[in-house]
């Protein structure tokens, strides 16, 4: 990707997701114009606060729009993961947003304000993205792209057997924004699996600056986190998917898939369904990640650090 990109984030932010909006608000290769929370992984008021939290103390060059997280709520968080308030313990002065639109007001204001011009990175539940549409039903010709987080083909899943947790959340959103006709990449478990930030990765942040200082401790807070929890070395970064496919597409295997998402069933609900019978009539809806390359985080980790290390 050699051009300047407008991108709009959609997240939910828990440790994954505070990490990978640092480091794209950090990069000159994309200029974030809004940051919109939705509820996931933290309630809908926590997502807000985190994202402004983030702003703040990341301080980037060109500071995006803000917006506020619907006040839905799901029967699945992501706290057992990401701790109480999603950023794995750290507490920061509590920052009410001013002045700001809800989340999908604002999606769909830039959509038509520019149009065919922003990339959506949906790095949560799609309930934001979802009732955007409602409200502006062209929104799949307004948007140049969607690469959403979310799916699980062959995984053994997160929040459930197979599934996973952002369709788990909102499986209803998932399935509307995936048959709603936009130019949608799809990055399911089995591709982000392998994202993974180690004890070792703390090192590259040990900058001094408050934003190397915020990503250190959140890795380390993060790793601590998942290894009392869960008994793992290391916390999944599946966020960081997103944005390193929007920099990174030539380099990735994707393939062109029908995907459905499965919104009844004592067990099945959030499911996600991919057709790939020999026979299948269905027409593929969304380019499917198969998989990164080996290297490519730690890659982009050493080409993000130094703009941290200004930062």
């Amino acid at each position: 990707m050699n051009a300047t990109r407008s991108v709009i984030l959609i997240n939910d932010p828990g440790v994954d997701g505070a990490f990978t909006t640092s480091l794209a608000l950090l990069d000159p290769r994309i200029e974030i114009a809004a940051v919109l929370a939705t509820p996931g992984n933290v309630s809908a008021q926590q997502a807000t606060r985190n994202l402004r939290t983030i702003l703040d103390l990341v301080d980037p060059p060109r500071l995006p729009r803000l917006g506020i997280a619907p006040p839905a709520s799901f029967d699945v968080d992501g706290r057992q993961l990401h701790g109480a308030n999603g950023l794995a313990g750290l507490q920061f002065p509590a920052i009410e947003p001013m002045h700001s639109q809800t989340s999908e007001r604002l999606l769909v204001e830039l959509a038509r304000a520019n149009p065919e011009n922003h990339t959506v990175l949906l790095m949560g539940p799609a309930t934001v993205l979802a009732s955007a549409l409602d409200r502006e039903p062209a929104l799949p010709k307004l948007l140049r792209q969607v690469i959403m987080v979310g799916g699980s083909w062959k995984s053994p899943g997160n929040c459930g057997p197979g599934i996973d947790f952002h369709f788990r959340c909102d499986p209803e959103s998932a399935k509307k924004v995936l048959n709603a006709g936009f130019n949608l990449t799809l990055i399911p478990l089995d591709a982000n699996a392998g994202l993974v930030v180690s004890p070792a990765d703390m090192e590259l942040f040990s900058c001094g600056t408050p934003t190397g200082e915020f990503l250190r401790q959140l890795i380390q807070s993060g790793i601590r986190f998942a290894a009392s929890q869960h008994g793992v070395e290391g916390f999944p970064m599946k966020d960081m998917a997103a944005l390193l496919t929007l920099l990174h597409a030539d380099e990735i295997h994707q393939t062109p898939m029908a995907v459905d998402v499965e919104t009844r069933g004592e067990i099945t609900r959030g499911m996600s369904v991919f057709d790939t019978r020999w026979a299948t009539t269905a027409q593929p809806n969304a380019s499917v990640v198969q998989s990164f390359p080996e290297g490519l985080m730690a890659r982009y980790l050493e080409y993000i650090t130094p703009r941290v290390d200004l930062g």
